[in-house]
């Protein structure tokens, strides 16, 4: 920034002092005044190229203003998605919950069920135990399957460790905590394979009783089919139990092996730049993208997988109904129905003691010893009961790859638990580094800055103006204050400017991170909705099924067997279970119903593309106005400064020396205050010492010397007084006539002589308006920019 050179003579006081006939000081004072045209002329140029950033820092503010706005809409809605995501989380933890009891009670009722079959099989036929053999390959073939998966998830930790064990820790954090879930998982899994390997045995032991109780009833062919398969059985059992040592013994060694130890970055302490934090802002926003990414991808296979299970457990409950009523109507006519071939035994047995009677008349009778009946189930119902058998195995398969469902969505369910909570974690650290950031209340000082410019500028367009029109009025409150302000106004833009661009950037970045995390809600909503749509389909299907089931018993002509009370206590209680479930869909749908319609609200109350765009043509005119004042008081700057240059050069010319000029001293006649030597004698450019007035009888020329004159000369000379000695280095007047005092502020005047002698005095005057307007305006951008 160009600075005023300061000048050594005063120039308010250059006409009130008397004159000593010297012109260095006025040669001075003109020489800074050229020297601050200059500099004025360099501030001029300064203060267009400040307004030329000023208009740019303004469509700055304007951007960041809308980018501001549009990220706090951004930013509730992402809160308001973040909350439907915890909701829809904690349902999706209660129906798993939910089905961990229904899979429980299908597995008490498939026990039930098992001990109804294995009953009903040894009394239909004792000698053919196959059902049974396939129950146990199928249970056999289950385990080895599981035993084979926990054995590669061993190798697979016991490779992470030995890894992790070799490779040198970084500066990242380590951390082992799904090396414990993991080990904990396999633990689990070592325990179910236990208890259903000890099922299989039981089983196995079962089997064998039977075989070695119908061995007198059998033919030696079958009993050996049934020995090779009993001891196939007891050699797959035996490698099931070896297998299980071997991985119980590589779970001793993870727990006996140490935990790596967890290293912390020893780079944690934030570097005073400003752009190391922006690097790791962004970082962690990215990091944030692709664990939220993940997590619904998660979600997407977790919910698929839920309907999956959902579909299954609905087909295979209907079976099991299905199968459970029959099993207990069966029950029921055993009981109730004579068996057929008891009545056909007492049939052959009436016969008999009739055709005796018949043909022996008179002789004793005597009753025929027949066997007894034996005790049993007809035909029928075994044909009946084997055919239910047969659909056991595939229950039970089914429950069993329901199990193994369940348990991979527990499983995906605890990693996307964990997924959350890291989630949530970025999520918080974002919302700190937002509250580092611009406020409301910063925007709405600089608004409140931006009008207090405006009112001032405002007021220099009206001083302007009111200048133009010929009425010259002061500068309303700008002075040394005023200047000050807007000094402070333009280093507070610059650092507001600098601040903006490096929030922007911050706000840009962010603002990529909410957009990917907002598409991702939004398809979670519509998976929402559409799963919504199909579990209303779902039940609407069932209804019509349930209806359909109670027509047909309702209008079939067949007798329905009669349950027992532990049945009828078991249907109420899935009946229980069901309304439940209707209740908990119908309780969800209301607050997910309520949570659109909470959403819908909050959107109503938010600002419109159309407001925005009102805003911004609003904030665009005031910032044209603002332009176009500042540009005509740079026009008046401009012009009021050529004339002053004007000024400035007709008063240089007029002030230089002429070779001819009249070197003497003169004395004043005190008439009136208006008469002088100057007057008289038409000199112009006088130089030396005033003298009292002395009544002389003859002028001297300016040819003469001045010791020609006399001793009355001499005499004169000390007759001087010392009031009327001036110093040197200051500029007098030669008279005391009336002069205007129009421009003592700037320094600048307009000498002109009067016409005639009479009234020989110097006169100042303005030439125009515009050049007092100007004087006015110079001392306090002088001020202001020193």
């Amino acid at each position: 920034m160009a600075t005023i050179v300061p000048i050594n003579v005063d120039l308010n006081k250059l006409f009130e002092a008397k004159l000593t006939y010297g012109f260095d000081p006025l040669k001075e004072a003109i020489e800074g005044l050229l020297r601050n045209q200059e500099l004025h002329n360099k501030m001029i140029q300064d203060l267009v190229e400040e307004q030329k950033e000023n208009s740019l820092t303004k469509n700055q503010n304007k951007d960041l203003l809308e980018k501001l706005n549009s990220q706090n809409d951004k930013i509730e809605n992402l809160e308001n998605n973040l909350k439907d995501h915890e909701d829809r989380i904690k349902q999706l933890e209660d129906k798993s919950d939910d089905h961990e009891n229904r899979i429980k009670e299908l597995e008490e009722k498939l026990e039930n069920s098992k001990t109804h079959y294995d009953y009903s099989q040894t009394v239909v036929n004792n000698g053919k135990q196959r059902p049974v053999g396939e129950e146990l390959e199928n249970e056999l073939k289950h385990l080895l399957s599981r035993v084979d998966n926990t054995e590669k998830n061993l190798e697979k930790l016991l490779k992470k460790k030995s890894d992790f064990n070799s490779t040198v820790p970084t500066s990242e954090t380590i951390d082992n905590d799904d090396e414990e879930d993991t080990r904990e998982s396999l633990e689990n899994q070592l325990q179910l394979i236990k208890t259903r390997l000890s099922r299989v045995e039981d089983s196995n032991n079962e089997l064998k009783n039977t075989i070695k109780n119908s061995s007198d009833e059998k033919e030696d062919g079958d009993e050996s089919v049934d020995k090779s398969y009993a001891d196939e059985v007891d050699k797959n059992i035996q490698e099931l139990r070896q297998k299980i040592k071997e991985i119980e013994e590589k779970l001793k060694k993870l727990r006996e092996s140490n935990r790596p130890s967890k290293m912390t970055s020893s780079s944690d302490t934030k570097g005073s730049d400003y752009t190391n934090v922006i690097i790791d802002l962004s970082e962690r926003v990215e990091a944030l993208e692709q664990s939220n990414e993940k997590t619904i991808e998660r979600v997407d296979d977790h919910n698929e997988r839920i309907e999956k299970l959902e579909k299954e457990t609905d087909s295979n409950k209907d079976k099991i109904m299905n199968n459970k009523n029959d099993i207990n109507e069966l029950k029921d006519t055993i009981v109730d129905k004579v068996d057929a071939d008891l009545f056909d035994n007492e049939i052959s047995y009436l016969k008999e003691l009739l055709n005796q009677i018949g043909s022996s008349s008179g002789e004793k009778i005597e009753i025929p010893q027949l066997p007894p009946p034996k005790a049993g189930l007809s035909t029928k119902d075994a044909n009946k009961l084997k055919e239910l058998a047969a659909k056991v195995p595939e229950l039970e398969r089914l429950i069993n790859d329901i199990l193994e469902r369940l348990g991979r969505a527990e499983n995906n369910i605890e990693n996307h638990d964990k997924n959350i909570k890291g989630h949530d974690k970025s999520i918080e650290e974002i919302w700190a580094e937002l509250a580092k950031k611009a406020n409301t209340n910063d925007l709405k000082d600089l608004f409140d800055r931006l009008n207090q410019l405006e009112n001032d500028l405002e007021k220099l367009v009206e001083y302007m103006n009111n200048n133009d029109k010929g009425k010259p009025t002061a500068l309303p409150t700008m002075g040394k204050s005023d200047d000050k302000r807007l000094k402070n106004l333009e280093e507070k833009v610059e650092d507001l400017r600098n601040h903006c661009n490096q929030s922007l950037r911050d706000i840009e970045k962010t603002l990529e991170a909410l957009n990917s995390e907002l598409k991702g809600t939004n398809k979670d909503v519509s998976d929402l909705k559409d799963d919504l749509l199909k579990l209303m389909q779902k039940i609407n299907k069932l209804e019509h099924k349930v209806n359909a089931l109670a027509d047909q018993k309702q209008n079939s002509d067949t007798p329905v067997a009669v349950q027992t009370g532990a049945d009828a206590d078991k249907l109420e209680d899935l009946r229980k279970q069901l309304n439940e479930l209707r209740n908990d869909y119908r309780n969800f749908k209301n607050e997910v119903l309520n949570q659109f319609n909470n959403v819908n609200n909050e959107l109503d109350r938010k600002a419109n593309l159309e407001d925005l765009e009102n805003l911004k043509k609003l904030l665009k005119n005031k910032l044209e106005d603002l332009e176009k004042a500042l540009n005509k008081t740079k026009n008046d700057l401009k012009r009021a400064l050529r004339i002053l240059n004007d000024k400035i050069a007709r008063g240089a010319e007029a002030s230089q020396p002429k070779e001819d000029r009249d070197d003497a001293m003169f004395s004043k006649k005190p008439l009136q205050g208006v008469s002088c030597a100057s007057c008289d004698k038409n000199v112009v450019n006088l130089q030396g010492l005033p003298a009292d007035f002395y009544n002389w009888k003859k002028l001297p020329q300016s040819k003469d010397r001045i010791p020609m004159m006399g001793q009355g000369f001499s005499r004169m000379l000390q007759s001087i007084s010392n009031e009327y000695l001036a110093p040197s280095h200051s500029p007098v007047k030669t008279s005391y006539n009336g002069f205007k005092e129009d421009s003592v502020a700037s320094g600048r005047s307009n000498l002109k002589r009067r016409p005639g002698s009479g009234s020989g005095g110097a006169n100042m005057q303005v030439d125009d308006i515009e050049t007092e307007a100007a004087s006015k305006m110079l001392p306090s951008i002088n001020q202001g920019k020193n």
